[in-house]
């Protein structure tokens, strides 16, 4: 999945490099998101996705769970916070900052939501995703 953003600033997801499906309907829940004090949250959590060196390999965090490999169905539940910092380590050191900004993100996550981590990491072994 890619997403990008052209020129004329609209966004634009793909699953297929050979086609192109608009972001249009996310514009209605980003503008209340914003404007409506009791719609959402939304995105409270850690995410990323990176294809490190190429397409054919990808690198990802939702919350506790770690993604690696070349296919998404290769998860594990991260073993603690420091676990997430060296997967962004393994997979970004081509991406300048990208390491401070997750590293950042997971401080403020522990201010505001201190539980974040165990909630995440016990779903998950509910779902059956080893360490």
């Amino acid at each position: 999945m890619e997403l990008h953003h052209n020129r004329d600033e609209t966004a634009a997801i793909t699953f297929d490099p050979t086609r192109t499906a608009t972001l249009s309907s996310f514009q209605t829940m980003i503008a209340r998101s914003r404007t409506e004090s009791d719609y959402g949250p939304f995105l409270t959590g850690l995410r990323y996705c990176i294809f490190p060196g190429h397409a054919a390999r990808i690198s990802a965090v939702r919350d506790a769970c770690i993604i690696e490999g070349s296919s998404i169905l290769k998860k594990r539940r991260g073993s603690s916070r420091a676990d997430i910092v060296a997967a962004v380590k393994k997979s970004s050191a081509h991406i300048s900052g990208f390491e401070r900004l997750v590293v950042d993100a997971l401080r403020v996550l522990d201010r505001q939501h201190p539980d974040w981590f165990e909630t995440s990491s016990s779903i998950l072994a509910g779902r059956g995703v080893a360490l």
